[in-house]
């Protein structure tokens, strides 16, 4: 693993490549805390998932544009993302829950990513891709099968 700070794009550098991307609303209408929080959590999410080739940064260390691009779509997705509990759980497996006799169903056609498919694609061969393998589980980027 790098260091996710060291993944972590500066403000400048996204708001450099949001300027060209199309459809990046909800990163100019943000605040500049909730693009630091997305830019960190993004890099570390990332940085969990990938195991980043050398040719991911320049002999200087710098990353390649395309990595910093992949934190940038991934750090807008955090921002646009509707993160509601039931897809959380349904991320996880969880099918149904009951406490106190109430129960839920959850329909795991509705999980979400973790990572972006953007992200995903623009780190192509410089990073590969690390199944989760404590406790079994794995982290994807595709929805659960059913």
């Amino acid at each position: 693993m790098t260091d996710a700070y060291d993944l972590t794009p500066t403000l400048d550098q996204a708001d450099a490549y949001f300027a060209t991307r199309p459809r990046s609303d909800a990163w100019r209408d943000a605040t500049e805390l909730e693009k630091t929080r997305a830019l960190a959590y993004a890099a570390l999410v990332l940085d969990a998932c990938f195991e980043f080739s050398d040719a991911a940064r320049y002999e200087s260390g710098e990353w390649r544009p395309r990595i910093v691009a992949a934190v940038c779509e991934q750090a807008l997705w955090i921002l646009t993302r509707k993160d509601g509990g039931a897809e959380r759980l349904a991320s996880l497996g969880v099918t149904s829950a009951s406490v106190a006799g109430i129960s839920a169903t959850f329909d795991r056609r509705e999980a979400s990513a973790l990572v972006c498919d953007a992200a995903r694609r623009m780190i192509g061969r410089l990073g590969r891709f690390v199944p989760l393998d404590e406790g079994g589980g794995e982290i994807t980027s595709t929805p659960l099968a059913l």
